[in-house]
Formats: C-alpha cells, sequence, structure tokens
C-alpha cells in the first residue's frame, strides 16, 4: 500500500475497481519509472488488468488509474477509485477541528465550508442539496458523510487540496465518512463511471492532484488557472447585461408582456444589452414552435428585440420533452426508460419530462437543429435549462453502453455549440459543471432566487437570499472559467403576487434591495434582471445604475475558513485597487463596519503601499493615511444589509473617492488620468438620473479654471453630471 507524507500531512492509500457488481482493492506491483518521473504499478484482475501511475509533484502527487479489458465481453464499471485512505493525519490537530470546504457539481448543490466536528447549521448544509425546483432541500446521505466534486479543501493548520485535473469524461467526487462522534473514518477520491468497457478497449480515470498548501486561496486559484488553460476556457473581457422575462411573468409570459417590456426599456433608457424571452413562448418542451401567446411568432420577436437595440435571447431546455411533443411518439426511441421499461422522467415546474438519451446520435442531431433554426430566427444569447436530465440516470439502458455519460454529455452540448455558433453567448444553467469548460461562456452558479429574505427553503431551514448567495460566492473560484451568473435580481416592491406567481413578490426592505443589487456585483461575472419595467419605482429602479453596465473584478471570500455559515467578507479586485464588500447576515442586530488592512483581507495586494485610503460607498465619505495591518471601523452595518469599501493606496491620484455610481467606483470611466498638468476624465453615463463623484487631485495641485458641474473641496474634484450622455472634460492643473 503507497504511502504519502510532506509537511504534516501523511496517510497510506489503495486504489480500487467496482466493476460487474464487484469491489476489488488489488494488490498492486510496481511494474516502471518512465523518464518523466511517473511510476507505473499493475494488478492482474479477473477479465482485465489495472494499471496506476503515481506522478511526483513539487507539492504532491498526481494520481491516475486505468482499467484495461482483456477479456472477450464487455464489463461494466461502475466506479474508478484513485485514492481510498482510513489513516489520514493532518499534523497534530484533531480531526473534529478539521475544515472541509465541498463543492458540488450542479448549481441547486450547495457548495459549503464546515468544522468536522459541529452538527448545526453549516455542517447541514454541506450535507445538502436544494430540489431542482427550489422548494425544498434533500440529505445527500443519511450517514455523516461529506461528499464533493472537482475541488475539495481539508484545511487543518496543515491544507490538503484535492483536485480533479481533468473532468471532461468522467464523474468525479470526494467522499469523506466520519463516525458518529464526527471524526475522521476515512476519505476516498473517485471517478463514477457507469459505462461498459469493450473487449480490448481501455478506460482511463480522471487526474488527481493531491497537494499539500500553505495558501489556499492561491492554491485554489492556481488549480482554477491551471484548468481554465487546459480546456481553453470562453472568458472574454465583456460580460453582458441581461433582462429575463422569468422572475415575474413566469410560464404566462406572453408576446404583449415582451413588446410592454421592450418600450419601457427604451422610454426609460435603462442599458440592458440583451434581452432574453424564458420558459413559456414554446407550444411544450420537445415541440419548439411558439404558442398562441406569441401571435407573431418568434423570428418576429427577435426582430423587435433587435429594432430596441438589444440582443435577442432565448431559453430552450434541448434534453427533456413532455409527452404531448411529436418528437415522444415519432422517436419513442429516443427517450430513456428504466430497466422495468418504465420512462425515465424528469420533475419541472410541476409536470414531468422524458428525457433524451444523449448516446444517440440522432437524438442528439434532433436536439442540435433546434439551435440551427433559432440562430435563422436571430437569436444569439441562449439561455440552456435542465440538461443534468440527460446525465442522472446512470442504469437506464442507452444505445451506447459504452460511452460514459459525462463524456457523452460533453459531445452533445459540444455539438450543440456548433449550431449556436461561436459568436453567440451560451449560458448554461442546471448542468454540470466541469465538462463544459471551453464549450459555455456562462453557468448558473445558485439556485433559483426569489425576492424575498425570509422565506424557508423547505424543512431543512435557511433563507432564500443566504442560501443562494451562499453558492454565488462560494463557486467564486470557476471566475477563471466562465461568467458566473448569480441568477435574476428582483428589487421591486409588490406585496400581491401577479397571475398568482409567487415568483412576482417583491418583499425586501431597502437595505436587502442593496445587498441583492451588491449579490450581482460580488460573483464578478453577468447582470441580470427581471421587472415589469413600466411599474417598478425610481428609487429601486436606479439601483441598476450600480451594476450596469458589467465591470466585473476578481472575486474572493476571503473569511471562507472562518467558520461562518454564510461568507460575509467578500473582495473584488480591480487594476490599482480592491473593492471589499462586508455583509450582515444577522436578522436582529447591527454590527460594526470594521476590517484590517491586511494579507487576510487583500492578499498579495497589501503590499503595495505602506498606507491606503478607504471610500466608504454608501455614506459617500472616506478615511485617508489608514497604516497598512491597522484595523479601523466605519460606523455600523444594519440586519441584512452591507457595507462596500474602496481600498486604494494613498498615493493613488487622480482617483474616484466617492460614487453614486457603478459599485466598481471608477471603472465606469474610459479615462482618468493626467497629462502635461491636465486633467482629462472621459465616460459615458448610461443613465438618466444624475450622478456625483469625488475625485482625488495629486497633492497640491488645483483646477485653473472649473467647467459646469464641478467643483472643488480641497483637494477633492466634485463632478455632477445630470443625465446620461458622453462626458469629457479636459482640465488645466495648477501647484
Amino acid at each position: 500500500m503507497p504511502s504519502y507524507s510532506i509537511s504534516g500531512i501523511s496517510f497510506s492509500f489503495q486504489s480500487a475497481i467496482h466493476f460487474n457488481g464487484h469491489v476489488v482493492f488489488p494488490h498492486f506491483i510496481f511494474s516502471s519509472n518512465e523518464p518523466n518521473g511517473v511510476q507505473i504499478y499493475r494488478a492482474t484482475l479477473d477479465g482485465g488488468e489495472l494499471i496506476q501511475k503515481i506522478y511526483a509533484m513539487d507539492e504532491g502527487i498526481e494520481l491516475e488509474l486505468s482499467f484495461h479489458n482483456t477479456s472477450a465481453i464487455s464489463l461494466r464499471v461502475e466506479r474508478l477509485v484513485l485514492l481510498h485512505t482510513e489513516d489520514l493525519r493532518l499534523g497534530d490537530l484533531p480531526s473534529t477541528e478539521w475544515f472541509f470546504f465541498r463543492q458540488g457539481r450542479m448549481k441547486n448543490e450547495l457548495p459549503a465550508v464546515c468544522r468536522l466536528g459541529d452538527q448545526g447549521e453549516c455542517f447541514q448544509d454541506a450535507c445538502t442539496s436544494l430540489r431542482e425546483s427550489g422548494d425544498g432541500t434533500e440529505a445527500l446521505s443519511k450517514k455523516p458523510t461529506l461528499i464533493s466534486d472537482s475541488m475539495t479543501l481539508i484545511h487543518g493548520g496543515n491544507s490538503l487540496l484535492l483536485t480533479f485535473e481533468t473532468g471532461d469524461r468522467l464523474f468525479t467526487e470526494t467522499i469523506l465518512e466520519l463516525t458518529a462522534s464526527h471524526d475522521f473514518h476515512s476519505l476516498e477520491c473517485a471517478c463514477p463511471v457507469y459505462a461498459e468497457v469493450l473487449p480490448g478497449q481501455t478506460l482511463v480515470s480522471e487526474r488527481l492532484r493531491v497537494s499539500v498548501v500553505s495558501d489556499p486561496q492561491k492554491a485554489i486559484d492556481a488549480y482554477a488557472h491551471r484548468k481554465a488553460e487546459r480546456y481553453h476556457a470562453r472568458k472574454s473581457r465583456h460580460v453582458p447585461s441581461v433582462y429575463c422575462t422569468w422572475y415575474y411573468y413566469g410560464l404566462t409570459v406572453s408576446e404583449a408582456d415582451v413588446l410592454e417590456n421592450l418600450a419601457a426599456i427604451q422610454e426609460r433608457q435603462i442599458p440592458f444589452e440583451v434581452f432574453q424571452v424564458d420558459e413559456g413562448w414554446e407550444q411544450c418542451l420537445g415541440d419548439w414552435q411558439s404558442n398562441a401567446r406569441f401571435p407573431s411568432g418568434m423570428q418576429e420577436i427577435a426582430h423587435k428585440i433587435q429594432e430596441a437595440g438589444m440582443i435577442p435571447g432565448i431559453w430552450t431546455s434541448p434534453f427533456i420533452a413532455h409527452e404531448n411533443a411529436p418528437i415522444t411518439s415519432l422517436h419513442p426511441e429516443w427517450f430513456l426508460h428504466h430497466m422495468d421499461g418504465s420512462w425515465c422522467l424528469f420533475p419541472m415546474n410541476g409536470t414531468v419530462y422524458r428525457v433524451l438519451d444523449i448516446t444517440r446520435p440522432a437524438a442528439v442531431e434532433w436536439a442540435a437543429a433546434l439551435y440551427t433554426q433559432l440562430r435563422e430566427w436571430g437569436y444569439r444569447y441562449h439561455k440552456l435549462d435542465f440538461t443534468r436530465a440527460a446525465i442522472l440516470y446512470e442504469d437506464a439502458p442507452r444505445f451506447r453502453p459504452d460511452l460514459p455519460l459525462v463524456q457523452a454529455y460533453r459531445q452533445a452540448v459540444l455539438r450543440i455549440r456548433e449550431e449556436i455558433g461561436q459568436d453567440a453567448y451560451f449560458l448554461m444553467c442546471g448542468g454540470l459543471y466541469d465538462p463544459l469548460i471551453g464549450i459555455v461562456d456562462a453557468q448558473r452558479t445558485g439556485s433559483d432566487v426569489l425576492s424575498m429574505w425570509s422565506a424557508k427553503v423547505g424543512s431543512g431551514g435557511g433563507k432564500t437570499a443566504p442560501f443562494t448567495m451562499k453558492q454565488n460566492l462560494l463557486r467564486y473560484w470557476m471566475h477563471p472559467f466562465w461568467d458566473a451568473d448569480p441568477d435574476a435580481l428582483m428589487i421591486r416592491r409588490q406585496n400581491t403576487p401577479f397571475r398568482n406567481l409567487n415568483l412576482s413578490l417583491g418583499l425586501l426592505n431597502d437595505d436587502e434591495a442593496r445587498t441583492s443589487v451588491l449579490n450581482q456585483f460580488m460573483g464578478g461575472g453577468l447582470a441580470c434582471s427581471t421587472e415589469p419595467m413600466r411599474q417598478i419605482e425610481d428609487d429601486r429602479l436606479w439601483m441598476l445604475r450600480h451594476i450596469l453596465p458589467v465591470y466585473p473584478g476578481i472575486p474572493h471570500p476571503r473569511d471562507f475558513l472562518s467558520g461562518s455559515r454564510y461568507p460575509a467578507c467578500v473582495d473584488l479586485a480591480y487594476p490599482g485597487y480592491h473593492m471589499v464588500c462586508l455583509i450582515n447576515w444577522s436578522d436582529t442586530e447591527s454590527i460594526p463596519c470594521t476590517l484590517r488592512l491586511n494579507y487576510d483581507l487583500l492578499g498579495d495586494f497589501v503590499h503595495v503601499s505602506e498606507t491606503f485610503t478607504v471610500c466608504d460607498f454608501w455614506h459617500q465619505s472616506y478615511q485617508e493615511y489608514v497604516p497598512r495591518d491597522t484595523e479601523i471601523t466605519l460606523g455600523t452595518i444594519p440586519p441584512h444589509g452591507t457595507a462596500l469599501l474602496k481600498i486604494l493606496p494613498q498615493y493613488v491620484a487622480p482617483a474616484v473617492l466617492t460614487s453614486t455610481g457603478h459599485f466598481s467606483m471608477g471603472a465606469e470611466f474610459s479615462c482618468l488620468t493626467i497629462e502635461e498638468e491636465t486633467l482629462i476624465l472621459d465616460m459615458d453615463w448610461k443613465f438618466p438620473c444624475s450622478v456625483r463623484y469625488g475625485i482625488r487631485l495629486p497633492q497640491g495641485y488645483h483646477p485653473v479654471s472649473l467647467p459646469a458641474g464641478t467643483n472643488t473641496f480641497g483637494n477633492l474634484l466634485e463632478v455632477h453630471l445630470e443625465r446620461l450622455g458622453h462626458y469629457h472634460f479636459q482640465i488645466p492643473l495648477k501647484k
């Protein structure tokens, strides 16, 4: 049994295979050392050979497991176990004090951090998955077991990082089993397979890296960047802003609703770039023609959206179909059924649907043809939903039993991407994460949202906004893969349902509305909103100026190993400065707005200056000459409220210190610089409401003259823009 020890972490481990209904822990015999330092071990099985490869790395090892079928028949492999250990040691700290950072392979599963010895809400979150509808929870296991996916951190003084460096063919999972008293029992990293290996064929696992890391966040970032590079992630510099119909109109959406909101967006001059028609336009799932509520047809709708100066977007769900859809009668063999012959059914929005067999080429071509049609109609933004249905039924007979589900899934989505077009924007909602790196432009980071704070999420407890924000924030590390989609923002005030739809309610108070807007910013991804654009009040509507257009920073929740249930301190890096978001999750108590300017808050950025300026967005105030490693308190944060603070080196000038505009506090300026003792300010203000900025000038400099809308207080230049438009100032300065 190989053993492993580095920097206070030690364990011995076994590899195993589950096939043909049996679990085998074989005895490996050393085979060879390869020139690149790879050690190869082999084990002979009844019907095949198992090959273990161990790669030496600077901070650990990488493992890969292969099964070669030497028999004359197909052999079904359920699982390849790369690492199984029951003697893990993380220094001298007892295992009940270890922290476990858990991920999930799909949006509804809750990423979570818990201390193993806890048995309260943090631990329960780590054992929980939200139902697809978002209206309840379900335990992942009845035992004290924690299940993670492609990235797992076990932190106990020393940090063990478990990362699957590949993920385009097989499922990946890490399982930590505990005793009844929550002590460590066993750790297993494996690839669920659920496929047959044909005679003479070889099945290769995904590659697992086992690392001992001194700085967990840096190591997680490095992993994400390695994977993004490996799979050529589609990470563009421009992130869209989107209007979506779902979170007010739901399945009742109509052509009249679309045209009314298009007109209102134009009248109120709201700078959305995409108008996306969500579910409810189709005859039924699988019959992708417009229903009676869209009498002009979806091609005309796309034309109307284009006329309004926006990109046409549309919702589809290509891997499920209603039994009334013609395709289910024409090709029943394209849809999955259980071993007993009953249909595999996927529940969604009060209805059940049949599930496409994505290992069948003709079925995939039928699904892909939908996007040929939508492209011809003019749609260039696509939201695909519930594609996870195709990989849920592992034991269902399939056209290609030898094709692993994850590999089939990636191939099917890649085929759809070809028909969508490389120039279109592709948002996946409700699909797998890992296999889609390099294919999609955006992924939903959490479950469906509601415009309320205190609604219970099923019997498992929890609150709507905190749960979905937690999902968004703890998936921060996926930032290099795609644009994060935190789901739609709704900040309207509405106490009675529209068309009897609870999703149309708007029950947030002003502090909760601010926090919800800030959630769109903290994830560092796209901004999306759903409102009745003619009815929403100005004070709530113009909160959109804080997030539109999208100027994404690079996010890190700095306190994710603090033991708290929800991240409460998020740092977003911008060139030359950082934005820090503090959240008060308390239902009843205000908390002090306190922060310490150290490495734990700002990472390496803390070393760029001895002193900093800290700017308070909400209160339009700032404090200069704050020494590094100093703790400061700037007032209080109300229950469910936030603080947003800009931190920049004291020497930086010109610089935005106060703002009522974008949350980035300056990224909306296309130019803010000094050339030849002239301040040059250039920006497009996108909203028909006023905005104010306070801009620090270099010490000792003053304007020679002041254009209209500007004033000075000391070395602070105040700029007041009354309305939307392009603004360009050239202000001569003198000492």
